[in-house]
């Protein structure tokens, strides 16, 4: 479990999230990616190659789609050009880990080098399938056997809705049950998800974990408490954070965060704050400053107020505003 998280080194690094693919061998109900329509690459694209060369990140992100699609001389040709760069990196994965777990062999490779990490995904309910639902059991014996080959062991992402909010406790107790964490991640209304499960009910989530002693094994929560939120953006992290991909007109689509790149290739990014009265509230970073957040929660403005209103004293009292 990596309990020790170094928040400030991970602000001021260079982050980049590369989606080298969209195609997966999974079918989510839930999925953000689903109408990118981005291409399968067998090495870099030229473009995303001058990016880096230019970008200089310290740290990058591999998403999807679901980044063991694409063949090892993808990979080889990304580690040569952030080894040309002449400066420590780290490259982590977030993979749902079935394509290693049929052909480990395959993999070892990659997973066996000290600066690549692995972050999978697991949540329960229907809505996460390959060619059946992706069940506990299915995830434990992937989770043992990762932990075995490499003596490591995978933090893991889960995407709450309404449809699953239940969920929420029982997949945290999971992760202490695996001496690892989980990043609870609100789903938003892009791809295939059609709903987006609110910030305020995922704080409301975040203090019956405290009340639990479950906060050590929510990775969102950890980072919160820490001084760092990586949904409550500062014009500093959106600056170091860049997302890109290359999509089937050969463009380089760029955006800040991952979470404002829609389906039909377009930023979305609105100024406006939720209410003329946010300027004078203790919580205004909160509820504003991130971008895609503040327009999700636009609709259900007067509910989200009310209720951070009515628990500002918990949230302080617990470390989760400041």
């Amino acid at each position: 479990m990596n309990e020790a998280i170094d928040i400030d080194q991970n602000y001021q690094s260079r982050q980049l999230i590369i989606k080298p693919t969209s195609a997966c061998n999974f079918n989510c109900s839930f999925c953000s990616s689903k109408n990118l329509n981005i291409p399968i690459h067998n090495k870099v694209p030229d473009k995303i190659k001058d990016y880096i060369n230019n970008y200089k990140p310290t740290n990058i992100i591999i998403t999807g789609g679901e980044p063991l699609m694409n063949p090892r001389s993808y990979f080889e040709d990304l580690i040569h050009i952030m080894d040309n760069l002449n400066n420590p990196y780290t490259i982590s994965l977030t993979s749902n880990l079935v394509l290693w777990y049929k052909n480990p062999e395959k993999w070892d490779w990659l997973f066996t080098k000290n600066n690549i990490s692995v972050d999978t995904s697991f949540q329960y309910g229907e809505g996460r399938k390959d060619v059946s639902v992706y069940t506990e059991e299915r995830f434990k014996q992937l989770f043992y056997a990762f932990k075995n080959r490499y003596n490591k062991i995978l933090d893991f992402i889960s995407v709450l809705s309404e449809e699953n909010e239940h969920y929420a406790i029982k997949t945290v107790q999971l992760a202490k049950e695996l001496n690892s964490w989980v990043k609870l991640n609100c789903q938003i209304p892009v791809g295939k998800a059609v709903t987006y499960y609110p910030r305020y009910k995922l704080f409301n989530i975040y203090l019956q974990l405290i009340k639990l002693g479950l906060d050590k094994h929510e990775g969102n929560l950890i980072k919160r408490r820490q001084h760092y939120c990586p949904f409550t953006k500062t014009y500093k992290y959106c600056l170091l954070n860049k997302v890109i991909y290359i999509d089937h007109k050969n463009e380089l689509i760029e955006g800040n965060c991952e979470e404002v790149i829609s389906s039909n290739n377009t930023i979305q990014i609105e100024k406006n704050i939720l209410f003329p009265k946010c300027l004078g509230c203790k919580m205004f970073n909160i509820c504003n400053s991130c971008s895609i957040n503040r327009e999700y929660t636009r609709p259900i403005k007067d509910e989200h107020c009310r209720w951070m209103k009515e628990h500002y004293n918990d949230l302080l009292t617990n470390n989760l505003i400041y």
